[in-house]
């Protein structure tokens, strides 16, 4: 059994393979005390060509609509063929405190992982 209090989200195709590492449900107290609600996110190549001018929009829906700003990356470089990427550093991903102060229980958070190259491949995680 883990002992870990995040979930691990992941989707694959014959082209691309995403991971995310997210806190499933959140409360005022976890963006309170800075508790990352998104600890990890990989992007791996698993197609026979590079992947160009790839962009990731990551989106957290509460109950009620969107709980912050999306968070958008785009790579700087094509990523071969096998080859991953990943990102840890999500500080900008923090929902408005006045939402979550209207409640005072945890609710689950729905992560949407957008990932644009020449068409959009949506991976959404429904709690």
């Amino acid at each position: 059994m883990s002992d870990s209090v995040f979930a691990q989200i992941t989707a694959d195709d014959d082209q691309l393979a995403v991971a995310l590492l997210v806190q499933p449900a959140i409360n005022a107290a976890l963006v309170h005390n800075r508790v990352p609600l998104v600890r990890h996110l990989a992007l791996v190549n698993r197609g026979t060509e590079p992947l160009a001018d790839v962009t990731l929009t990551l989106e957290l829906l509460g109950p009620d609509d969107a709980l912050t700003e999306p968070w958008t990356r785009t790579l700087t470089a094509p990523l071969r063929p096998g080859a991953s990427t990943g990102w840890d550093d999500f500080r900008d991903v923090t929902p408005d405190r006045t939402l979550l102060y209207r409640t005072d229980e945890a609710f689950p958070v729905d992560y949407r992982l957008t990932v644009e190259l020449p068409a959009p491949v949506v991976f959404q995680h429904v709690a």
